[in-house]
């Protein structure tokens, strides 16, 4: 399912291995996002990400697909209150746990993500 991530989108497993290897390489510079032992990046394992995951800064509704097919992640920052005790580096990993979990949705490898950053004029005949 990984390799998947890379290769529908662009067809060319050439350059789906170089994506791909890329990623692998990325992950091993920061490990602190997907491979920490002590935290993995699971929602059910970590309890500050589910609770960043719960305030909604970062939404990505399974049903909610682009006029073009792509998968919409809407980033409504307003909502990330940092003065509730979360770090930066729970954000970021929110974040990538949520890109990780639209990547995993073939809509998203077949035509990719659109964001929106802050929902304010946005209507649906925008998406």
């Amino acid at each position: 399912a990984n390799l998947l991530k890379f290769i529908r989108w662009k067809p060319s497993v050439e350059r789906a291995g170089e994506r791909f290897r890329a990623h692998v390489k990325w992950r091993a510079e920061a490990p602190f996002v997907f491979d920490d032992p002590k935290k993995p990046l699971l929602a059910s394992e970590d309890d500050d990400l589910k609770r960043v995951l719960e305030s909604d800064v970062i939404i990505a509704p399974d049903d909610m697909v682009s006029k073009s097919g792509s998968a919409v992640l809407l980033g409504r920052l307003r909502n990330n209150d940092m003065s509730d005790g979360r770090t930066v580096e729970g954000v970021v990993r929110m974040l990538l746990y949520t890109l990780d979990r639209i990547l995993e949705r073939p809509h998203a490898q077949e035509n990719g993500i659109v964001i929106f950053h802050d929902m304010n004029g946005v209507t649906k005949n925008n998406v």
